[in-house]
């Protein structure tokens, strides 16, 4: 899909779900949700939890054929999208969900100050991060220049949101980020 920033229709709250394609060419679900002022893109990725913070060790499998590589992806995640001036089309990461989570219900106040997101199921695949427990695991990346190396990452195994107590069970929540006086 091509999505064509220089639209003059900036509509309140458009939103719209599609999809973007990632490097082996796999469908990765997302939400966008058009803000109403200046008309730039926020987009929420959807990916399963079950494809999330998987290890990468190849880009091949044993036949020679590509694996999927959608285990690179970390947790989901939320993006700011400028549609206009020296940076629009490109994303930027706003911000992070907690472990094995979806981040979804994107939406602003009609004065922008607030926006509100939901985090649902985080900890859906392993439940209760125990006593801070944590996984190495190892993923094969490639720079933009072809070059590939091993990244180890530290995958915590659980989840405790939104609490910072070690043990207390993951609970859906929605959240609410408000824009500084400083912004």
């Amino acid at each position: 899909m091509r999505l064509n920033l220089k639209s003059p229709d900036k509509s309140s709250g458009l939103c719209f779900i599609c999809g973007l394609l990632n490097a082996s060419r796999k469908f990765v679900p997302a939400l966008f949700h058009r803000n109403n002022r200046n008309g730039n893109l926020w987009m929420m990725t959807d990916i399963s939890t079950s494809k999330t913070n998987s290890a990468v060790k190849s880009r091949t499998s044993d036949d020679g054929k590509p694996t999927s590589i959608s285990g690179l992806f970390g947790n989901n995640s939320i993006w700011y999208i400028p549609t206009s001036g020296d940076n629009a089309g490109k994303a930027f990461l706003f911000g992070t969900g907690p472990m094995k989570c979806e981040t979804t219900g994107l939406c602003f106040t009609p004065d922008e100050q607030n926006m509100f997101l939901s985090i649902q199921h985080p900890g859906e695949a392993n439940g209760i991060r125990k006593n801070q427990a944590i996984e190495t695991r190892e993923f094969l990346v490639t720079t933009i220049t072809g070059e590939e190396f091993t990244q180890t990452r530290q995958v915590p195994i659980g989840s405790n949101w939104p609490s910072k107590d070690s043990n207390a069970p993951p609970k859906p929540t929605v959240v609410v980020v408000t824009k500084s006086a400083n912004a």
